[in-house]
């Protein structure tokens, strides 16, 4: 295995943890702010477009590998670390202040 195919496996994942922290964001009042995202949300419901955009997500990291762009799928990989860790903080903050008498 490449390290191409190593970090689109990762892209995978991350794909996973953005999905499963948007929508526990969204779940506790949060709002989704990517306008494509938000926009598929209205349209397919939230599973479904969070299910779509990581396939989507996914894929691409298969194409990058695929066409041997590691440098790519690294930043991208970089973005989306960045992505579930403030969906995380913002999940973690929504949970405290819902906490809070």
């Amino acid at each position: 295995m490449t390290i191409a195919w190593a970090l689109a496996g990762f892209l995978a994942l991350l794909q996973i943890g953005d999905g499963l922290t948007t929508r526990a964001g969204l779940r506790n009042g949060g709002r989704e702010l990517n306008p494509i995202i938000r926009w598929l949300i209205s349209w397919l419901g939230v599973e479904l477009a969070l299910i779509l955009k990581g396939i989507v997500g996914a894929a691409i990291g298969a194409c990058m590998a695929f066409l041997k762009a590691p440098i790519a799928l690294a930043l991208l990989c970089a973005l989306y670390c960045f992505v579930v860790g403030q969906n995380w903080l913002v999940v973690r903050r929504q949970k405290k202040n819902n906490a809070a008498p």
